[in-house]
């Protein structure tokens, strides 16, 4: 195993796996003092993973652009919450290009070293704007339209995520997108096949750290009706391993 520090290696020895609840513990990358290349190798890698399996390409294109068709001279705002190396939004940007509709992309991260890294490698994309904000700021880039997350909620604790979907509750105008984990031991197991194609990287170890960290889809439904949000929300699971909520707000 020539990809990780020997430390990662051994950071869930004689851990019993359970998956019955969410696992406490920490991903490589969300240390501040983690190792900067491999930080970049694994952003760099996170493209070709989320074209394999986080399924954004359909996802967007029915909640996000398909909505955006109904007024097609409009223009549009989405803000991207955690949008790492930016492959996403740019891809949403071309595609909506592509059917003539006008959307302008924030791109918000936590992390200042990943967005250095978005600016280098997307900076120069029309209409993305990346911007180095906490989470809980979105309401500071409106108005916005959509809100789209990929790969965030399981990084936050349950109190936060109930937080964080208040906030983005509150700012949207249309629709707000959650795309996930879905914790499970097929998902485990899934991953620990197609996680050895990315070395030198976190990509392996912190994706199986994040399926432990996933949510199930109840525990996701839990957190939409705790904010009075379940009637207006549709959660499903998608292979593989996928958890997905798209949530409209009261007003759309």
């Amino acid at each position: 195993m020539d990809y990780l520090p020997e430390a990662a290696i051994t950071a869930e020895v004689g851990e019993p796996l359970d998956f019955t609840r969410r696992w406490s513990g920490v991903e490589l990358m969300d240390d501040p003092a983690c190792d900067e290349q491999l930080l970049f190798a694994t952003l760099r890698q996170f493209r070709l993973l989320n074209r394999l399996v986080s399924r954004y390409r359909s996802v967007l294109g029915h909640a996000v652009l398909d909505d955006m068709a109904r007024a097609p001279r409009r223009d549009w705002h989405l803000v991207d919450v955690g949008a790492g190396g930016c492959d996403i939004p740019v891809w949403l940007l071309r595609a909506a290009r592509r059917r003539g509709l006008s959307l302008r992309v924030t791109a918000i991260d936590g992390d200042p070293r990943a967005v250095a890294f978005a600016r280098e490698a997307a900076g120069s994309e029309p209409g993305l704007s990346i911007v180095h904000a906490d989470l809980m700021d979105i309401g500071c880039f409106g108005p916005v339209d959509y809100v789209f997350s990929n790969h965030v909620v399981h990084h936050l604790p349950d109190a936060v995520i109930r937080s964080f979907f208040e906030r983005m509750d509150q700012t949207v105008s249309r629709r707000w997108v959650v795309s996930d984990l879905c914790r499970s031991v097929w998902a485990y197991a899934g991953f620990q096949v197609l996680g050895r194609l990315f070395r030198n990287s976190f990509a392996f170890e912190d994706g199986k750290r994040s399926i432990r960290r996933s949510l199930r889809a109840d525990e996701l439904a839990g957190h939409l009706a705790a904010i009075g949000a379940a009637d207006r929300s549709r959660v499903t699971t998608l292979p593989p391993g996928r958890l997905l909520a798209v949530v409209d707000v009261r007003s759309a």
